[in-house]
């Protein structure tokens, strides 16, 4: 690099393979489009768009971590530099189709592999270990979608094919904990102990430490499915995606009475809250997919981590965000 290198700003910060990241030169002029190279990680990245001020560009496959990018003209003698975190690949060819959970007992990863209606696939759950070893969880269950860990390390699963929640103890045991749900999708445990399911059809329920079902709120309809995670003050948070292209975040309140939150999102999925109490959803965002940070006070948004396929986020301790696409599972690391 020499003293007529530039910096670059990119925008997000964080990317998986796929994602499309918005790169700002430091300065402005005409960006000849034929000869423009960009490279991440060493590797060359499609360039989307270009415009007077900096280009789109698609993060490549087979990179990870902490990595440069680097944006050149030679023609113009132009070059400029900045970093890109793209998220470490843990697991692939899986069939994900809610956030995936940590253990509480040993912060390891668990996620699915749901398989089409109705179909019982060969292995469907599957544990992601520290160390990055993935584990055959012993468990034959028919779409697996939601779940969610007690505070004793006990595995919850929402089938949606049979209409049930199992669990899954820490033994190995598998025992069914309550049925009749509906389509139950994406589960989360409330501060009073009680698990709440989101029945796709429009129902939420309230499971009790027995397992007997309640209505608790009525929200419209899923085409996909509910997934839900309690705020720090113990509000529901619930994104249901539709084929509107404008859908919300709905806050279901300790009463079950529901009211908005956040409008103008496509296709919303994932839901989690990181230490600091800031909302993150998955979702597109005048027309970029990705993970977005909204702020509970302001409304503020931001998009945190580009991604295509993108459809559930967990935190792993207060510095790492877990994001699940349909079939693979990555870890960021989370700047505070």
């Amino acid at each position: 690099m020499t003293d007529s290198d530039k910096k670059l700003k990119v925008r997000p910060g964080m990317a998986v393979p796929g994602g499309v990241v918005e790169l700002v030169l430091s300065s402005e002029g005409f960006i000849d489009y034929s000869t423009v190279r960009c490279s991440i990680g060493g590797v060359a990245a499609r360039v989307m768009s270009a415009s007077r001020r900096g280009l789109h560009v698609q993060v490549p496959e087979d990179v990870e971590g902490s990595v440069e990018v680097e944006v050149s003209m030679p023609v113009m003698e132009i070059a400029e530099f900045t970093t890109i975190q793209i998220g470490r690949e843990y697991a692939r060819d899986l069939h994900i189709v809610a956030n995936p959970v940590v253990d509480p007992i040993d912060g390891s990863i668990v996620t699915t592999r749901s398989g089409g209606r109705g179909q019982v696939m060969p292995v469907s759950l599957f544990r992601i270990t520290k160390s990055g070893g993935v584990v055959e969880i012993d468990a034959e269950l028919m779409n697996p979608t939601g779940l969610a860990f007690d505070s004793n390390g006990d595995l919850f699963i929402s089938a949606r094919a049979d209409g049930e929640v199992w669990r899954l103890d820490r033994a190995g045991r598998l025992s069914a904990f309550s049925t009749g749900l509906g389509v139950p999708t994406g589960m989360a445990f409330g501060f009073d102990g009680a698990l709440y399911v989101g029945d796709r059809t429009g129902t939420i329920f309230r499971l009790s430490t027995n397992g007997d079902p309640e209505v608790f709120a009525k929200l419209d309809a899923s085409v996909a499915a509910f997934h839900l995670a309690f705020s720090p003050d113990g509000e529901l948070y619930v994104t249901s995606p539709s084929l509107s292209g404008y859908d919300s975040i709905q806050i279901v309140d300790s009463l079950g009475f529901v009211r908005t939150f956040f409008r103008g999102l496509g296709r919303p999925q994932g839901i989690a809250f990181d230490s600091k109490g800031s909302v993150f959803v998955v979702a597109s965002y005048r027309g970029r997919r990705g993970v977005l940070r909204i702020s509970i006070d302001s409304g503020d948004v931001e998009m945190v981590v580009s991604g295509p396929d993108i459809v559930g986020i967990a935190f792993r301790g207060y510095d790492e965000l877990i994001v699940a696409t349909r079939e693979r599972v990555y870890g960021l690391d989370v700047l505070h």
